[in-house]
């Protein structure tokens, strides 16, 4: 009975049109780079200045992540002449996502953050959606809602954060949840994107968003998006799963 079950549900579930799963797009944890370099492929790196650097380290390994790890991202900006350094890589949503889900770890150690690290998904035209920011002094999270910057979080060096981002590609809104080691979730109101006429996202970027500030150093680890199928494409499974029950059921009480 169990085989024919199951025979029925895959049957059924592979008529159903449209019907998409989770989809990863993009998991990393720097294990896989080698440390003191540049992070390779799929990730490019730009606006290097000397003193400036993005480099694989061992002392940025996230308490988050899985056992085993070993590795991080130190991010440091130390050019006062121009923007930089920034790091990003491209992503392509599955058709009919609605809702996509970014996390990732941040620290920033004690001596100092005196640059204004952002984080953001952009589109293919580089209009920004959901855009996060650290302050100099390392005393907040903050965030776009539209055209304005909010506070998220209040936040202290030397912790590791986790965030996780919630985010509708349907109407241009995100929501910010922000883990401190140790502690307690704090979770945002509903924010709109950046630019309102953001088109499809594509890109994540970590960037410079201050040219004249100097000897700003984040760690980061742990760097994930995926994409949500639509709701209708999960009731759909658990709809056909529902009938290949009901019909396994009638044929047993006919036997």
């Amino acid at each position: 009975m169990k085989t024919r079950l199951l025979k029925v549900l895959i049957l059924a579930i592979l008529l159903v049109p449209g019907v998409a799963s989770a989809q990863i797009l993009i998991n990393e944890n720097f294990e896989n780079f080698t440390a003191g370099q540049q992070p390779g492929s799929p990730w490019s790196v730009g606006l290097i200045t000397s003193p400036s650097s993005i480099l694989v380290s061992t002392d940025a390994q996230s308490p988050f992540g899985a056992g085993g790890d070993t590795q991080g991202l130190v991010w440091y900006d130390g050019d006062t002449t121009s923007w930089g350094p920034n790091l990003s890589t491209s992503f392509a949503m599955p058709s009919g996502t609605t809702s996509l889900i970014w996390s990732f770890d941040f620290m920033a150690p004690a001596d100092g953050i005196a640059s204004n690290p952002i984080f953001y998904l952009a589109d293919g035209s580089g209009k920004i959606g959901p855009r996060l920011f650290l302050d100099r002094t390392m005393t907040t999270l903050s965030a776009n809602n539209g055209s304005s910057v909010v506070t998220v979080a209040s936040t202290s060096p030397d912790t590791w954060y986790h965030v996780e981002v919630t985010i509708s590609v349907a109407d241009n809104t995100y929501v910010v949840s922000v883990l401190p080691y140790g502690g307690s979730t704090t979770t945002s109101a509903t924010y709109a994107f950046n630019n309102a006429s953001t088109g499809m996202l594509q890109s994540l970027v970590l960037a410079d968003n201050d040219q004249t500030a100097i000897n700003g150093t984040v760690y980061l680890d742990n760097i994930t998006l995926t994409a949500i199928p639509e709701p209708k494409s999960i009731a759909s499974i658990a709809s056909v799963g529902l009938l290949a029950w009901v019909f396994t059921r009638s044929r047993k009480s006919r036997i």
